[in-house]
């Protein structure tokens, strides 16, 4: 999976894995982002926030809520009706308002957003509907990372000096892109390389 698009309210971000990073476009309310997060960039560590609702959502509700009042005061003027049935325009304008709010019931809720650490964000919902392709997503990043690294380090430059790619070695090891295997063959064959060379 190398592709992950996700909405949520006005709220839409697409993810894109690439050769040497993650392409993020995110649109939220007008906010519109592009940007490239490279592998070298982005770290192992995840963490989970909850996102609030957008403050436009509740001064919604402020508004409305204000303006079933003032109409009920208004038609209760204009057609000169009792107290009685002034509460009755009331209520069923504050039903109708209610059955509104709750057909927009996500606008108004905290969302999860889980954030992997890089210099960049990238954060993706982490609602139940994503949880799964988020995870899956995230594992795919990594294995990216670990095949990009591994074929910018794990081999023999002729031209860089020994200490340079041992050292190169012992951090893909360290930082498991390469397991333990795979990181004594190299080492043995840069030993016998320098051998080779006399150096």
């Amino acid at each position: 999976m190398k592709h992950l698009k996700q909405k949520i309210r006005n709220d839409k971000r697409e993810f894109r894995i690439v050769e040497d990073g993650v392409i993020v476009d995110i649109n939220d309310v007008g906010n519109i982002q592009n940007y490239k997060v490279n592998f070298h960039d982005i770290g192992k560590d995840e963490y989970i926030n909850l996102k609030a609702a957008h403050p436009l959502a509740w001064l919604f509700v402020l508004s409305g809520v204000l303006n079933i009042i003032l109409v009920t005061t208004v038609l209760t003027e204009f057609f000169q009706t009792s107290f009685e049935q002034g509460k009755w325009i009331f209520v069923g304008a504050f039903m109708v308002f209610v059955i509104i709010i709750a057909s927009l019931k996500e606008h108004f809720q905290k969302v999860s957003m889980k954030n992997l650490a890089s210099n960049k964000p990238l954060s993706f919902i982490y609602t139940k509907k994503y949880q799964s392709e988020v995870d899956a997503f995230i594992g795919e990043i990594h294995s990216e990372q670990r095949n990009f690294y591994k074929n910018m380090y794990y081999r023999i430059d002729p031209i860089l000096p020994f200490e340079t790619q041992k050292n190169r070695v012992l951090w893909l090891y360290e930082n498991n892109h390469i397991n333990e295997n795979q990181y004594k063959t190299i080492l043995k064959e840069l030993e016998n390389k320098r051998i080779i060379d006399g150096e």
